[in-house]
């Protein structure tokens, strides 16, 4: 932002005092005209280091406000409803082959047996991409997969879901794949092996890159997820962005490693900046937050306050633009409300609003046995709920309960097998 509003105004009084002064020179006019100046010219000089909280404290008082909060949220629904769209979401994401393994506990050199286990095509945006298609929402995917037989069977997978996935490259090499050990207390370990996913940048190549453009300016949302590694996509993803039409909406989930790499990161800063509807775990986004060079140290500070210090950094960098910053924590296993689970905040030049969600139907909930794709189903009902124009209290009820259904069953598709309580121990 810029903080030079003091300046302007106190500098032009000062300049006419000082001229009234000098051409009444030796008067009594002239004498207050002098001192006059002198005084504001004292005041402007210590005023100047406190410009910028005078600015926020005035800003944020006739800003943060009930019709403010209507009137930013209403704008950033706008940016979902565009008519002439033929993709409500196209996705960027990882493609990875997801086998996921349910054992008695994750401990260290320990060995159990797997009780239950599935295999899904996975990736976070191909995940909630794959929730908004079964809802009724036209969904495209961006991505790469390996020449092999795992690649074929997430193809087939997110097809079958009537996702396109015509831009999708099938490269040499093996596909991406993740193995994710989940525990009957809540825990996961998951290690992924990005495979093809290293040559995400390939789907710009060449004539490509016109072809994603046209994909992304038919969309209403382009919705970005992580990648282990990124790097090579900064330079493709600047070319999107500087052609990106105002209008569209952008969501972004930095996921654990992106998150690692801060918002001096070139890639992050961009995503950042430009988002309208931000997902991440609230342990992420202290580290986005402390992995940043001009952002002090926020391990004190709480949800609320790092969440408005990423507010003041993306208005120092970039113009207001109002977004969600939807943040997650692990979802629980023994707490039947689930309020803490999702916090929903609606930001402009500072939090407007709060929304946690509760669940409406303790009574009902089903037991959590899995946590996988839980975040990425939180999204999808975000997402969703924007694209259907929802106030904002049933988009974030929509969120938890898309959360909640995925939770109930092993893997991200919230139709895997019910897990067991006979879980295997050796």
């Amino acid at each position: 932002m810029n903080y030079l509003l003091l300046d302007g105004p106190l500098a032009i009084v000062c300049s006419a005092i000082a001229t009234l002064g000098f051409l009444a020179k030796g008067s009594f006019v002239g004498t207050i005209g002098t001192i006059g100046t002198l005084f504001l010219f004292i005041v402007l000089a210590f005023l100047t280091p406190y410009q910028k909280d005078i600015i926020d404290f005035f800003t944020k008082k006739f800003t943060n406000t009930p019709a403010e909060a209507s009137k930013s949220y209403a704008l950033i629904v706008s940016r979902f409803q565009r008519q002439d769209a033929k993709f409500d979401v196209t996705c960027l994401s990882a493609l990875n082959y997801d086998s996921i393994y349910r054992v008695a506990a994750i401990e260290p050199d320990r060995e159990f047996v797997a009780g239950e286990h599935a295999h899904f095509a996975g990736g976070s945006g191909a995940n909630t991409g794959y929730i908004l298609a079964t809802h009724g929402k036209r969904v495209s995917v961006l991505g790469v997969v390996g020449e092999d037989e795992l690649g074929k069977r997430m193809l087939k997978e997110l097809g079958d879901a009537k996702i396109d996935v015509s831009l999708v490259d099938s490269v040499g090499g093996n596909s991406g794949r993740t193995a994710i050990i989940s525990d009957a207390r809540g825990q996961r370990l998951i290690v992924v092996d990005p495979g093809a996913n290293l040559q995400i940048a390939t789907i710009f190549r060449g004539d490509r890159v016109a072809d994603i453009g046209t994909r992304i300016a038919a969309s209403r949302v382009f919705h970005i997820s992580s990648f282990a590694q990124h790097t090579s996509l900064i330079k493709p993803m600047q070319q999107v962005f500087s052609k990106l039409s105002d209008d569209i909406a952008v969501s972004y989930v930095p996921g654990d490693i992106q998150s690692t790499h801060g918002l001096d990161d070139p890639y992050n800063g961009m995503i950042f900046r430009r988002a309208d509807c931000i997902f991440i775990y609230e342990k992420h986004l202290e580290n986005l937050l402390s992995s940043t060079t001009s952002i002090p140290d926020v391990s004190s500070k709480s949800l609320k306050d790092r969440v408005n210090v990423l507010i003041n950094w993306r208005l120092q960098t970039a113009k207001l633009r109002p977004f969600l910053l939807c943040v997650k924590k692990n979802i629980g296993v023994s707490d039947p409300s689930y309020v803490n689970y999702l916090s929903v905040f609606l930001c402009g030049y500072d939090v407007l609003k709060v929304i946690r969600p509760n669940n409406r139907s303790p009574d009902k909930t089903p037991k959590i046995y899995d946590s996988t794709g839980a975040g990425d189903a939180a999204a999808a009902g975000v997402i969703a709920g924007l694209l259907d124009g929802l106030d904002l209290e049933e988009v974030a009820h929509r969120a938890l309960q898309n959360s909640l259904d995925i939770a109930s069953s092993l893997g991200p598709r919230g139709k895997g097998r019910k897990v067991t309580d006979a879980i295997g121990d050796n």
